[in-house]
């Protein structure tokens, strides 16, 4: 299995970056108390975060990885040391310009998170 798909879409590359955060979230009653005793209102838990990019990829790539997470949200199968699907939406997109080699192709790091719905 590939660290990570998007849809239908497996990238050609694993990525080169590539770290799954599972979080709760708490409602604004959480929190400590003047005596300092910790109240948690949990109102959701399993979150996901993955934090993934691509180091010196090609224009055709980098334009496939980013059209794979266009949607406002779409399914993310992923390794967490199993594999998991999760309906997810993107964050902030980087794309830095590493090089133009001598034919003009460019090449690029290119991260994002994506983030359970």
């Amino acid at each position: 299995m590939s660290l990570i798909k998007f849809g239908n879409y497996t990238p050609t590359e694993e990525p080169t970056t590539y770290s799954v955060t599972l979080s709760d979230l708490d409602s604004d009653g959480s929190g400590r108390s003047e005596t300092g005793v910790m109240t948690r209102k949990r109102i959701r838990t399993g979150l996901y975060k993955i934090s993934v990019g691509w180091t010196n990829i090609d224009d055709t790539l980098r334009n496939a990885i980013l059209n794979a997470v266009a949607a406002a949200f779409f399914s993310v199968t992923f390794n967490d040391g199993r594999e998991k699907t999760e309906q997810m939406y993107v964050s902030d997109r980087t794309q830095e310009l590493k090089y133009t080699d001598a034919s003009g192709a460019r090449y690029w790091d290119v991260s994002f998170d994506l983030v359970s719905k």
